[in-house]
């Protein structure tokens, strides 16, 4: 993650406002925000993509996550590059297997379906591990 740099807009609000107590108010809490984002731990905090392409239908899809140790949590999203037609319920977990985390693709029942296969595509899974 890059540093950010709000001293423009410390500036601006130091000019802007009536009142030297109310200008320094803001001035503090925006150096206070710049600061702590700066001082993220960022190895606390990693966010990563994993590419998982599916050459036919499949009851569920496990795509490895590359994450070491044992995280505090995990938070995972799904992305399809096809257009699904018709509109598709897909779910997704994280579970461990032999020691390491993927993300489990599966299919919600459409149309009185009980059971779907995940159709052929590219699927992308976004994550966040926070350590």
């Amino acid at each position: 993650m890059a540093n950010i740099d709000l001293s423009q807009f410390i500036e601006t609000v130091s000019t802007a406002f009536e009142g030297r107590q109310v200008r320094q108010a803001f001035v503090d809490a925006l150096t206070a925000v710049q600061t702590a984002v700066n001082e993220l731990d960022q190895t606390i905090i990693q966010h990563k993509t994993a590419t998982q392409v599916v050459s036919s239908a499949t009851p569920t899809v496990a795509v490895p996550l590359d994450i070491d140790g044992d995280p505090a949590q995990i938070i995972v999203t799904l992305r399809q590059d096809d257009t699904p037609t018709p509109y598709q319920n897909f779910c997704v977990h994280v579970a461990k297997f032999n020691g390491k985390y993927n993300a489990v693709i599966c299919m919600g029942p459409s149309a009185g379906s009980s059971t779907v296969s995940v159709p052929a595509g590219t699927y992308r899974v976004d994550y966040i591990v926070i350590a």
